[in-house]
């Protein structure tokens, strides 16, 4: 049996597109378009997912997610009805990675190979196109 595991970052996608629903499917929204590259420690990181979510712009604001391609690049669109960009304004940036386990109980290597460092990203999205790199960096030398 195979089992996915990873981050909360589906779970806020599908609850973002739920609250956007009950408050009216097919509004408009005031959209950048964000690329950009997602690196860990200088090297391209592929297969992570990334979200933007506005921050303090209400429940009715929906986050904009993409995924990075083997060279670590990405391009966000809405999470409500995949137009391309993400909302004008201030978002909390994170990045994840997903895995697949070949069974139920994922192994610490893993877990190893999805993890991410803990970051604290911010980005705020203008009309027009939006270039938004981000860097992750492992602690090395400590435990």
């Amino acid at each position: 049996m195979r089992s996915t595991f990873g981050s909360n970052t589906l779970q806020l996608a599908v609850l973002c597109f739920l609250l956007s629903c009950l408050s009216g499917c097919g509004s408009k929204f005031s959209v950048g378009k964000v690329e950009g590259t997602i690196t860990l420690d200088g090297k391209p990181l592929p297969d992570a997912s990334v979200a933007f979510t506005p921050i303090g712009a209400g429940a009715e604001a929906p986050a904009s997610s993409g995924l990075t391609d083997s060279s670590g690049k990405y391009r966000l669109s809405l999470v409500v009805d995949e137009t391309v960009g993400a909302l004008i304004g201030k978002h909390q940036v994170v990045v994840s990675k997903g895995f697949q386990s070949s069974s139920d109980v994922a192994t610490p290597e893993e877990r190893a190979k999805a993890a991410v460092p803990n970051h604290d990203f911010s980005f705020e999205v203008k009309s027009g196109s939006n270039k938004a790199d981000f860097n992750l960096e492992t602690k090395k030398g400590k435990k």
